[in-house]
């Protein structure tokens, strides 16, 4: 939970941030995950199914890349903040992160999260 006074803590589900893939001896991933990758981000206090669109098309284990994240619905968010992303599907932590810049909030519709994506990179 995050406390503070009305306009002190920022919002929003699109922030830029720099990722890094854990390698497998590492215990993360054996292979890596392509730009657009979906799945659960975690930070501070909450979590959530977030977006990666990559710097680059593929981001192996044991390698750093840029991205832009999105989120279903706002969250708080603070430059320099860190995170860690979880495979779903084995719970385990496969990536770390910190976001570097909050962008401005997109809308989400049908928890299409592509087009949301999609839509805000044509601004």
């Amino acid at each position: 939970m995050w406390l503070g006074h009305v306009g002190a803590i920022e919002v929003t589900n699109h922030v830029k941030a720099e990722i890094y893939l854990l390698s497998e001896e590492e215990n993360g991933r054996k292979t890596g995950i392509r730009s657009g990758f979906t799945d659960k981000l975690f930070c501070s206090t909450w979590d959530q199914v977030a977006r990666f669109d990559l710097s680059q098309e593929l981001l192996m284990p044991g390698e750093n890349a840029s991205a832009t994240v999105t989120l279903m619905r706002t969250m708080p968010f603070r430059k320099g903040i860190s995170f860690t992303l979880r495979d779903g599907g084995h719970k385990q932590t496969i990536a770390k992160g910190m976001i570097s810049e909050l962008l401005p909030p997109v809308q989400v519709e049908k928890y299409n999260l592509k087009k949301a994506a999609a839509t805000a990179h044509d601004d």
